[in-house]
């Protein structure tokens, strides 16, 4: 699963104010991505069966993998962090053991110095278990020469149950040569040709059953995010025009009805409209380098037009003493 961390922060000074700062709209996108396959992904597109070819400790496993997708088209397994063992064990749909993964020396030093500062060494374990214990479900599907990637990861953090759901459709089984490209590139390289091969990507996130965000990609391309706030009265969206992720739209929804829609070039706000509550516009103001500039128009909840003001540089303009614009 394709993991982006996104922070957006919006700074909006009355529109009628005569405030002495200008009027400024600001968006801030921070996105981190992760820049390795995972081990799942590494399954279905073939690559564990090539790197783990003569390691007996997968053998059980890819064999059951090999035998599963020949006979039905479609296998199930889970896995399952084991502390004590320090492993990540995999597990058939039946749960029958298939295979024992050592983690990384550095996860056993990390827990090994954490609990050599803790005199309650139970309670430690316990907590850790619980903080950083994750399972997961997945399904590989084969049909038609496409592949359908199903995952489902389950932890507790801070005391909440925390799910994440995926589903990955790959345009195509890879051929050898194909399999032995993705082996020989590393991070972004990696990262970007995979996509090549992702024909869609939707994940949606919960917490404590409550769908908290939804990210969706189409053909390799960020179509949208989607954050739900609260008992999700509140839901805020971006949605991508194109493949570099600099152009696209935010919207903000409360209650389903938008009150807020910014439309963005190169991850900078170019128009800000604000609505009324009945859902027809309300204010629409042009921005440039960050601040409102140019003719700003605000509208009657019934559609007519209140008034028209003129802002350079996010300051208001004025003639002779008043406000610059017409009021209706």
């Amino acid at each position: 699963m394709k993991k982006i961390f996104i922070v957006l922060t919006f700074i909006f000074i009355s529109l009628l104010s005569y405030s002495k700062e200008p009027l400024e709209v600001e968006i801030e996108f921070f996105k981190k991505e992760k820049t390795e396959l995972s081990f799942n992904k590494e399954v279905a597109l073939g690559l564990i069966k090539i790197k783990e070819k003569n390691n007996p400790k997968y053998e059980k496993f890819l064999d059951y993998i090999d035998s599963s997708l020949q006979k039905k088209g479609k296998v199930k397994y889970s896995t399952n962090l084991n502390f004590e063992k320090i492993c990540m064990e995999i597990f058939s749909e039946d749960n029958k053991l298939l295979c024992e993964i050592k983690l990384p020396d550095e996860f056993s030093n990390i827990l090994n110095e954490y609990l050599s500062f803790t005199s309650d060494k139970e309670e430690a374990i316990k907590f850790l278990k619980e903080t950083l214990a994750q399972n997961s479900n997945l399904s590989i599907t084969k049909n038609n020469g496409k592949i359908k990637i199903l995952e489902e990861f389950n932890s507790i953090q801070d005391g909440h149950k925390i799910k994440s759901i995926s589903e990955i459709i790959l345009k195509k089984e890879l051929n050898e040569n194909q399999k032995q490209t993705l082996l020989s590139l590393k991070g972004k390289e990696l990262i970007n040709k995979y996509k090549n091969y992702m024909e869609s990507d939707i994940s949606k996130n919960y917490t404590d059953g409550k769908l908290i965000s939804i990210v969706e990609y189409k053909n390799s391309i960020l179509e949208s995010i989607t954050i739900f706030e609260g008992n999700n009265n509140f839901k805020q969206e971006i949605e991508y025009t194109d493949s570099k992720q600099l152009n696209g739209t935010f919207r903000r929804y409360e209650n389903d009805k938008i009150v807020e829609e910014i439309i963005f070039e190169n991850n900078l706000p170019k128009v800000k409209k604000l609505y009324h509550q009945n859902g027809n516009l309300a204010v629409e103001m042009p921005v440039k380098n960050g601040k409102v500039d140019g003719e700003v128009k605000s509208y009657y909840e019934n559609g007519n037009i209140q008034s028209i003001l003129y802002y350079k540089n996010g300051f208001l303009i004025y003639e002779n003493g008043k406000p610059k614009g017409v009021r209706y």
